[in-house]
């Protein structure tokens, strides 16, 4: 939607005036017509947001569970060092601890 700056309140109040009660109703509708798009712009707007932050969110959970699911073989292995496992995952030394 096009942003307009804010009408000078004497210049609208004459306007008015200068109008009968069918045209001011006509005015009405318009201003709600615009709203409602608004309105309706900025729900979509939300909610193409949130599909985006869940998106991102899913892939970095995958990220981490992708991890910590190649620290739990490197245990079960039992070849490298905790502190080898965390530096090659990038996982924190407490949390490769917390998995054996």
């Amino acid at each position: 939607m096009s942003k307009t700056s804010n009408p000078d309140p004497k210049k609208l109040q004459a306007l008015l005036e200068q109008c009968g009660p069918q045209e001011v109703d006509v005015m009405i509708s318009h201003v709600d017509d615009y709203f409602e798009a608004e309105r309706k712009q900025w729900v979509m707007e939300g909610k193409l947001e949130g599909k985006l932050e869940g998106k991102l969110e899913g892939k970095l959970e995958g990220k981490l569970e992708g991890k910590i699911e190649v620290a739990r073989n490197m245990l079960d292995k039992k070849v490298l060092t905790v502190e080898q496992i965390a530096d090659l995952t990038g996982l924190p030394l407490e949390q490769i601890l917390d998995l054996k």
